[in-house]
């Protein structure tokens, strides 16, 4: 009716509607197509992982690659590509946090000894003071209600002069502008929208200094600041 929806298989995060009444005989038709999707959506998410630390280390040629090193945090790590593609270009132990049950086995399937593998949130997480040299929050500020209790909370797990680089929605762009309640950010989940000075006020008052703020194709925000 234009208004409501159900999804009844997600590409991105493979949900499927299962409950209907030939879903079991679909289920079991399909699973060798599924895999194959999975990989599909590891190997783009670990092509846009390698443009994006590209991308950063062509912005700060000093400060991205002397800050990955030992120990690194990534809150809302999806299937852990980014880590992946950071232990092929620098000498670091990943320590991927992920709350959503369907995307552990991905995580499972990757970790050793250099790709650790929280399954809780940060605040359920028992983590040394002061312990990493550099935190990624790439697109999970907008799920998170008391987001600036969690920067504070994100801030005392890292050293100081630590990297933290966070992605979040632009809630000050001309897609948001145009399409109103309509815009792609407003979904499901999303309990934030940011704009650039009460984002940059949450860093600050946390404990952070950013160091700068920038927009990716308009839609995006983009932070990095040390701690």
């Amino acid at each position: 009716n234009g208004r409501d929806f159900e999804i009844w298989d997600c590409a991105v995060c493979h949900f499927r509607f299962s409950t209907g009444p030939s879903a079991a005989s679909t289920e079991s038709q399909d699973s060798e197509q599924r895999a194959i999707e999975r990989n599909l959506s590891f190997d783009a998410e670990l092509d846009a992982a390698r443009a994006r630390i590209q991308a950063l280390v062509a912005r700060f040629p000093e400060r991205i690659p002397q800050c990955m090193t030992g120990e690194i945090l990534e809150i809302g790590a999806s299937q852990g590509a980014l880590g992946v593609v950071l232990a092929e270009q620098f000498p670091i132990r990943y320590n991927a946090v992920e709350i959503a049950e369907s995307l552990w086995p991905a995580l499972d399937r990757r970790a050793g000894d250099k790709f650790l593998v929280h399954k809780r949130a940060l605040h359920e997480l028992t983590l040394p003071a002061g312990y990493f040299n550099a935190a990624w929050c790439l697109h999970t500020l907008e799920h998170i209600p008391d987001f600036p209790d969690f920067l504070r909370q994100l801030r005392t797990v890292l050293k100081p002069n630590a990297c933290l680089v966070v992605a979040v929605p632009n809630g000050n762009c001309w897609q948001e502008r145009i399409s109103g309640r309509a815009w792609p950010m407003y979904m499901p989940g999303h309990v934030n929208t940011f704009v650039p000075g009460s984002l940059e006020r949450a860093f600050q008052q946390a404990g952070f200094v950013v160091e700068e703020m920038w927009t990716e194709d308009g839609g995006h925000f983009w932070v990095e600041a040390w701690a």
